[in-house]
């Protein structure tokens, strides 16, 4: 890209280069656009304990745990309202 702009003779060269730089820029701000929401939702709360729980489940059963504490509670709440 150095020397890329570097043959501009006439008005018509300039107003060429100027609209491909601008696209270009636009391709750019539209990329960083993109990423920026990306890492927004990776590092969402929701996610960020998603993740913990799958790193933590590896060495322990941490799904069966929470599983069972929904059961617990579940039957809980049938039981309340059943009252």
């Amino acid at each position: 890209m150095k020397g890329k702009y570097k043959n501009i003779r006439n008005v018509e060269d300039l107003d060429k280069a100027i609209a491909e730089s601008r696209t270009a820029m636009e391709r750019q701000v539209e990329n960083m656009v993109g990423n920026y929401y990306g890492v927004k939702e990776f590092y969402a709360p929701a996610n960020i304990l998603a993740y913990w729980v799958k790193m933590i489940s590896f060495h322990i059963p941490f799904d069966r745990i929470l599983l069972y504490l929904v059961r617990i509670l579940k039957d809980r709440f049938v039981r309340k309202s059943a009252d």
